[in-house]
């Protein structure tokens, strides 16, 4: 088929191969300059044991190591990311090595953390979790509190959770 010498299989052969070629630089770019330097460094802090990067969600799946002070290390993490300039837009998830006594130590905590954030008293929330840390057998746990977050940490055995709670 010829309109004024024009063929349409070559046209259409060409817009496909240049299609292709777009696509495929896509992704080259999002996986060699994007997602692998943003692995490749949140990987390269000791606290971190593994990482990976969902481009779907925009998730930033964080498995952490067992951490003595869990704000520092967020704060490590979060300025990685600000250095890399990946932060605006990332969803952060921490992965730990929780068990269900932890878990249910964390939900029974999280009435003192909430309301210690409506009230703004945290000596009483840091009592109350003792108290629970203490009649679970829980071998240490640590709070920490920043103009934007709330830290706990729980650690019994080989198991770890860390939670980070906004306060706003």
């Amino acid at each position: 088929m010829h309109l004024k010498g024009l063929k349409y299989p070559l046209i259409a052969a060409v817009v496909i191969i240049v299609l292709g070629l777009l696509f495929t630089g896509q992704w080259t770019y999002k996986k060699y300059f994007l997602e692998t330097p943003l692995v490749e460094n949140i990987n390269s802090l000791p606290e971190v044991e593994e990482s990976r990067f969902y481009e779907e969600t925009n998730v930033l799946e964080i498995k952490l190591k067992e951490v003595k002070n869990l704000q520092k290390t967020y704060t490590a993490i979060k300025d990685k990311l600000k250095e890399l300039k990946a932060s605006k837009y990332l969803n952060i998830v921490i992965i730990d090595k929780r068990d269900e006594l932890l878990q249910e130590l964390f939900y029974k905590s999280s009435f003192a953390v909430h309301q210690a954030i409506a009230k703004g008293d945290f000596i009483y929330m840091h009592d109350y979790i003792s108290k629970l840390a203490l009649e679970a057998g829980i071998e240490k746990f640590y709070i920490f509190i920043d103009n934007e977050n709330i830290y706990l940490q729980f650690h019994k055995g080989n198991n770890y959770l860390y939670e980070i709670i906004k306060r706003k």
